[in-house]
């Protein structure tokens, strides 16, 4: 079923209830990967997301805004959005255009992540900021 609305998908993915996105083309999936329930990605550009990635209920991945000026609102700011392997994104949390979530990091719950997030490292807040580095 999936092979048919991703972009691309691999194996052994849980993708579980509420999903939405836009196209879904615009989607690239590793594997191992578990979506919990309510989970949005506005992909009006390309979306990618690694391997054994945990993304948390009613989290929104949007790698699409618009710009400040009113007259100029009714075109599109596009940026790729990835997120590597072994991330855990929190319930809640919101992933901005452009961002890039590298390996191993952790977006606490209600997080807005609106720059890069360094390797295993955990973020939290409005906007996300560094709060620890985990030791692996």
């Amino acid at each position: 079923m999936f092979n048919k609305l991703f972009g691309d998908i691999r194996t052994n993915n849980i993708i579980k209830e509420g999903f939405h996105c836009n196209y879904g083309f615009n989607i690239h999936i590793g594997s191992n990967n578990y979506i919990n329930f309510d989970v949005t990605i506005l992909d009006s550009y390309e979306v990618y997301i690694g391997n054994n990635v945990f993304i948390a209920p009613k989290v929104l991945i949007s790698p699409v805004t618009h710009p400040l000026l009113a007259k100029d609102r009714r075109n599109l700011i596009i940026n790729a959005i990835h997120i590597e392997d072994d991330v855990w994104i929190g319930a809640g949390a919101i992933i901005l255009p452009g961002v890039t979530i590298h390996r191993g990091a952790i977006i606490g719950a209600g997080a807005v992540v609106n720059k890069d997030v360094e390797e295993n490292t955990v973020v939290v807040g409005v906007p996300a900021k560094v709060t620890k580095k985990i030791n692996s």
